[in-house]
C-alpha cells in the first residue's frame, strides 16, 4: 500500500487597495476572509495611499491583514497593486478594491 502525500494547500493572496475606504473598509477586508475557501492558505494586503481617515487603522485592528503603505506623491490603483504584488507569494491573486465586497 503506498502513501501518498496530502496536496499542499493552494495558496492564495488578496490585495486590497485604498484611499479613504473609512466607511467601506471593514465589510471589504471582513468578506475576504468569510469567502476563502477551507483548503486555502490566504494571505492578504491592504495598501493604503495616503488616506486622511482612518482606514489604516481599521486594517491594522485586523488579524491576518498586512498593511503597506504607498509613499508617493502621485498615486495610482497600478502603483498600489504592484507594491502589494512584488510581495505576494500565492498560486493565484485576487485584486479588489476597498469599496468592493467579494461574494462567495
Amino acid at each position: 500500500m503506498s502513501h501518498m502525500a496530502a496536496p499542499s494547500p493552494l495558496r492564495l493572496s488578496v490585495v486590497v487597495i485604498g484611499l479613504n475606504e473609512e466607511a467601506r473598509l471593514q465589510g471589504a477586508l471582513q468578506a475576504v476572509f468569510d469567502t476563502c475557501p477551507a483548503h486555502c492558505e490566504l494571505e492578504v494586503f491592504y495598501v493604503d495611499s495616503g488616506s486622511k481617515d482612518r482606514s489604516v487603522a481599521i486594517a491594522e485592528a485586523i488579524p491576518g491583514v498586512q498593511v503597506l503603505r504607498l509613499q508617493t506623491q502621485q498615486p495610482s490603483a497600478a502603483k498600489a497593486r504592484n507594491m502589494a504584488l512584488a510581495q505576494a507569494r500565492g498560486d493565484y491573486v485576487q485584486l479588489i478594491d476597498g469599496d468592493s465586497v467579494l461574494q462567495a
